[in-house]
């Protein structure tokens, strides 16, 4: 009877010890998936940025291309004054 007793305080104890390790696994498992969460968060924003970057870039290529424009135009101004003047 003695024996018995002591047998089931063994059992009930080891239950116990699996729980808590089913406790524990639980929390690490939730913690990795807030990681995991925490990741894709910073994953979608670096994605944002890239876009924000490139269209940064197309735009300033864009002001580029405008200004070379720009050179091309003043310069043909210059060479049509030029001309005018020697028409004159």
């Amino acid at each position: 009877m003695k024996h018995n007793l002591q047998h089931d305080t063994i059992i009930h104890h080891s239950n116990k010890q699996q729980q808590q390790q089913q406790q524990e696994q639980q929390q690490e498992q939730q913690q990795q998936q807030e990681q995991q969460q925490e990741q894709e968060q910073q994953q979608e924003q670096q994605q944002e940025q890239q876009q924000q970057q490139q269209e940064q870039q197309q735009e300033q290529e864009q002001q580029q291309e405008q200004e070379q424009q720009q050179e091309q135009q003043q310069e043909q101004q210059q060479q049509q004054q030029e001309q005018q003047q020697q028409q004159q």
